[in-house]
């Protein structure tokens, strides 16, 4: 977004701190993670073809997150288990 601002030296220290608590083949996701969000069952934003009450954790897009290689990797491998 163009109103946020990256503290480059700040993130990189931080996902040093990271990087040495997990072991890279860990799958990590950094950021504003939600958690419990209801699924909307009508209105604008319904979700017909989610069939539970809420969604799994997810990672809040305004606020910005880091995923790491893992992630990334199970991503790009298992597009069969994600719904989109």
């Amino acid at each position: 977004d163009d109103d946020m601002v990256v503290r480059i030296p700040s993130l990189e220290q931080f996902l040093k701190t990271v990087e040495r608590e997990y072991a890279k083949d860990h799958p990590t996701v950094i950021g504003d993670i939600i958690h419990d969000s209801p699924v909307a069952k009508e209105g604008k934003w319904a979700d017909a073809d989610y069939n539970h009450d809420t969604y799994p954790p997810w990672p809040r897009g305004a606020s910005g997150y880091v995923i790491n290689r893992a992630v990334a990797k199970y991503i790009v491998e298992n597009p069969q288990n994600l719904l989109i």
